[in-house]
């Protein structure tokens, strides 16, 4: 049976931070996970919040969403709770790979 990977992500919502952060996993690594978890955590505003959504479409990506500004230990948490993967790599934004 094969291992299952998977990364957590959480993330204040700059989205500026989190696009530079995205194109690297879209470039260099998602191949090396089944699944990325990103928690956004981010009361910013609702057009920009959509906006990271949007870009965050992509089918290894699961997005778990708070509207309000969240420490890591709790988001995850919430991302240990949601994840059935085998193995876990956490990640921040300011993390280039």
């Amino acid at each position: 049976m094969a291992v299952t990977k998977a990364a957590f992500l959480p993330s204040p919502g700059d989205p500026y931070v989190l696009k530079f952060w995205f194109n690297f996993f879209l470039k260099v690594w998602q191949d090396e996970m089944d699944k990325l978890y990103v928690h956004l955590n981010s009361p910013i505003e609702q057009p920009v919040y959509d906006c990271m959504l949007k870009f965050l479409e992509h089918p290894k990506v699961e997005i778990i969403q708070k509207r309000i500004a969240n420490d890591h230990g709790p988001s995850i948490k919430d991302m240990l709770l949601k994840s059935e993967e085998d193995l876990i790599m956490l990640i921040e934004d300011d993390a280039i790979i």
